[in-house]
């Protein structure tokens, strides 16, 4: 499976170091916070919402009046996984996690990806791929 038709984004460093990012569904939900659309009283959901069940990040095209609002807190607040499609300004990037059954990890010909559920106590967890190139940097190489 080819990492460019998944919502993970590769980040290549020198020296030898990939670093994927992909929409973690953090359990503070920055960017869902950050949705200045008025919460429906019937779903309880703005344009950004917590999808029942998987807890993906998913975003009702209908409501959302590209603000890139998400795009910001995601990227000040986490890694900067969501993106403004260049041409319609809507996020891009959310994982939906394919209902619970995630392609990417059960196509990945190296066993590397794994679905797991977050933990913000993890090592990584809400650095960018910057920082935690920094530091496998130092770990692996001593740079």
């Amino acid at each position: 499976m080819n990492p460019k038709h998944t919502n993970i984004k590769v980040h290549q460093f020198n020296p030898a170091l990939d670093i994927p990012a992909t929409c973690a569904g953090c359990p503070d939900t920055p960017c869902v916070n950050a949705c200045p659309i008025t919460i429906n009283q019937e779903t309880g959901e703005k344009a950004l919402y917590v999808k029942e069940g998987t807890q993906a990040i998913a975003v009702h095209e209908d409501k959302c009046v590209a603000c890139g609002l998400c795009a910001k807190a995601c990227e000040t607040e986490r890694v900067g996984v969501i993106r403004r499609n260049p041409e319609t300004g809507k996020p891009e990037g959310l994982c939906t996690y394919c209902d619970g059954d995630p392609s990417c990890v059960k196509n990945c010909p190296y066993g590397a990806l794994s679905y797991v559920t977050v933990d913000t106590g993890y090592e990584f967890f809400g650095k960018s791929p910057e920082e935690i190139a920094k530091i496998l940097s130092n770990r692996f190489y001593g740079v």
